[in-house]
């Protein structure tokens, strides 16, 4: 049997370095290149968005995250980079080039972030909260 028609929808994550509008132009050129078995591929690019990369931390604002994480974890905060696309963080920090951004989650002890039974573990979630407020606070006086 033949099939009439496939349809395919693709979702990339990319590196937040890697143009999203290059990358889409680039697999669409791969893509309908060269169809197997004489077939017509079509690609068509519906969105794309640009990752977002964090500056390294330095002065107060690292001195603020040290001393919350000191305060509500009792040590000093680990640092954690995946790749990934966040398009959001890309235009804030286009759009606010001087500020300073801490992107993080509420993953704890047993999370199951992006699963059928995704929870927040509730006392991680209040650690969290206390040390977003107090660097916020701490943020206010450097203003």
């Amino acid at each position: 049997m033949l099939r009439p028609a496939t349809t395919v929808k693709l979702s990339v994550r990319l590196p937040p370095s890697t143009d999203s509008g290059e990358a889409s132009q680039k697999m669409k050129e791969i893509l309908e290149a060269n169809p197997p078995y004489d077939s017509k591929v079509e690609f068509t690019i519906k969105s794309n968005g640009n990752g977002f990369s964090a500056p390294d931390y330095s002065g107060d604002f690292l001195k603020a995250i040290e001393e919350a994480a000191l305060a509500n974890y009792g040590h000093s905060p680990s640092y954690f980079g995946m790749g990934g696309s966040i398009p959001l963080m890309g235009d804030l920090a286009k759009s606010f080039p001087n500020s300073k951004f801490m992107v993080t989650g509420v993953l704890g002890p047993k999370s199951n972030a992006h699963g059928p039974n995704e929870f927040l573990h509730l006392p991680f979630l209040e650690k969290m909260i206390n040390t977003m407020v107090q660097m916020l606070a701490e943020g206010r006086k450097h203003l």
